[in-house]
């Protein structure tokens, strides 16, 4: 839906429109997906996520992960 300016996703490359696809080599397909697949991971792991962009193309993106913003 959107991507936070300077924060880890926007870092990587990850713009808004784009739709998270697979993460760390496995297909995702809701948002419940995205959070279990990154439910066991810690603040300054880095995952590998494949994103599908509005023109097609579908680049592979390492981002960092970073603390929740509240938590």
């Amino acid at each position: 839906a959107s991507v936070t300016g300077g924060g880890p996703s926007a870092q990587a490359g990850v713009r808004p429109g784009d739709l998270i696809a697979a993460i760390a080599g496995r297909p995702v397909g809701s948002v419940d997906a995205v959070s279990l697949a990154l439910a066991n991971r810690k603040p300054g792991d880095t995952v590998r996520i494949e994103l599908r962009r509005p023109d097609g193309s579908t680049p592979t993106v390492s981002v960092k992960l970073g603390q929740l913003p509240g938590s």
